[in-house]
């Protein structure tokens, strides 16, 4: 994976979201099963980077391009708090 360009294409976006993120993450066997189990258009090339996905798996981080909310997708998800969460967070850029 190309980090860099990865950073420069997401970086246009900072300022449509304010500089926001957020980091879905769960435990390594689950991840590398969904990847296994998921079905996506051919064109994400998913095949062709299984031979990397362990490394990728490991060393995978947010970008570093704004605040970053994480998200752990392995347990029950409370979308009202989380949403209450990302527009305080919004309030209090508006209000500074």
């Amino acid at each position: 994976m190309n980090v860099t360009l990865a950073q420069r294409d997401m970086s246009m976006l900072a300022p449509l979201i304010g500089g926001r993120w957020a980091w879905c993450s769960c435990p390594f066997d689950e991840n590398r099963r969904r990847y296994a189990e998921r079905e996506r258009h051919p064109g994400h090339y998913d095949a062709a980077l299984l031979p990397e996905l362990d490394e990728v798996l490991r060393t995978a981080e947010p970008l570093g391009l704004g605040e970053v909310l994480r998200v752990e997708t392995d347990r029950d998800l409370d979308a009202v708090s989380l949403a209450r969460s990302v527009l305080a967070a919004a309030r209090l850029e508006q209000e500074g």
